[in-house]
């Protein structure tokens, strides 16, 4: 399980390419529709909170209250 925790590993895999609006759009609610740009969007970045535990790799989520606007959780 140690190589699973492995930052090297991390690190060489979060250097490639990644999947951007072809994942955001698999998890997108149907309602959403297709995304469309007047422009060019700008860009923007996340932190993902990861960390070992029991030899995994471990993620902390924060579930959106529901509420009528766009970034709801519903």
């Amino acid at each position: 399980m140690q190589d699973s925790i492995n930052p090297e590993r991390w690190k060489e895999t979060l250097a490639t390419n990644l999947p951007g609006e072809k994942a955001q759009l698999l998890m997108a609610p149907e309602f959403r529709g297709a995304f469309t740009h007047e422009k060019n969007p700008d860009r923007a970045a996340i932190l993902v909170l990861m960390y070992p535990s029991n030899g995994y790799i471990s993620l902390a989520f924060i579930k959106r209250n529901e509420y009528p606007g766009p970034h709801s959780s519903r």
